[in-house]
């Protein structure tokens, strides 16, 4: 199930919805255009259309290969139109291919996430608690295509995807979404969680575009339906991240927060003031 709308704030300028989202039985695609790219719905759309004409597009292993052979093929088609690489870089790629990508796949033991950019997991355990995850970098993301920036990429240009697993026995249901959720994740919106984890479209649908008025951004939220979700199987973790960082958990005020250090995530082109050293995942909504 994958539920989008666009975002008040863009509907009053004037602006596309810039997200996008792609389903299958084993894997749920979220993309979010950054609102600073002129054309960056476009950028979003005409990456999801070829990814999804990938062989295996929905496999986990084979994600972050197909990911980078997509904007390789995207980037060499767009060489051909512009003089210089900075041409290149400044007129197609800044304005086009700026997106954040999140992606959740589903086995028999778990619930895989791969994510590059900001946005928000939802879980819900077993004893029905609902929690968010978010992931936050700041006023500037790191962006799939700033590998392909030497002006503009930065530190980024050496960032990988997060990867983060789910025991499907702890958390049995999980949504993954833009960062434009944030209403719902504050509780601005009360029931929408629920309906969403359910895979309840109608009724979520209908509650977002009842109170579209506190949704500024784009919203997109993406979950397995009750029918693709593949059988629980007993596994002994419930989180793990399965890069170079290192996961921490503390309790603050009834809060879990994780913290993953991610000593990438600096970028030399971000004003000073915002660069964040850590990514931080805030759990909110009650303990795990």
């Amino acid at each position: 199930m994958i539920i989008t709308s666009q975002g008040f704030g863009h509907f009053r300028e004037g602006l596309n919805n810039q997200d996008f989202g792609i389903e299958t039985p084993r894997m749920l695609l979220v993309l979010d255009g950054c609102s600073g790219a002129k054309y960056s719905e476009a950028g979003v759309r005409l990456f999801a259309q070829l990814f999804s004409r990938k062989e295996d597009f929905d496999s986990v292993e084979k994600f972050e290969e197909n990911v980078k052979s997509v904007f390789d093929d995207m980037i060499a088609m767009g060489a051909k139109y512009y003089k210089t690489p900075e041409e290149l870089e400044n007129d197609f790629i800044m304005e086009n291919l700026l997106f954040t990508i999140i992606a959740c796949f589903q086995t028999e033991k778990e619930y895989i996430v791969k994510l590059f950019g900001d946005g928000y997991i939802a879980t819900r355990n077993k004893r029905g608690s609902i929690s968010y995850m978010k992931f936050y970098y700041g006023s500037q993301p790191p962006y799939f295509a700033y590998r392909y920036c030497d002006e503009c990429g930065g530190e980024f240009k050496s960032y990988n995807f997060k990867t983060i697993h789910f025991d499907k026995s702890i958390f049995p249901k999980i949504a993954i979404a833009t960062d434009g959720i944030m209403p719902i994740a504050k509780g601005d919106i009360g029931g929408v969680d629920a309906y969403l984890l359910d895979a309840n479209q109608a009724y979520a649908q209908l509650l977002i575009k009842s109170n579209n008025r506190y949704f500024e951004d784009d919203v997109t939220i993406a979950t397995f339906d009750q029918q693709s979700i593949i059988p629980i199987v007993q596994k002994d973790v419930a989180i793990t991240a399965t890069d170079d960082s290192k996961v921490t958990q503390t309790q603050e005020e009834g809060v879990t927060v994780v913290q993953i250090s991610d000593n990438e995530a600096k970028g030399s082109n971000i004003p000073v003031g915002t660069a964040k050293l850590n990514t931080t995942i805030e759990m909110q909504g009650g303990t795990q």
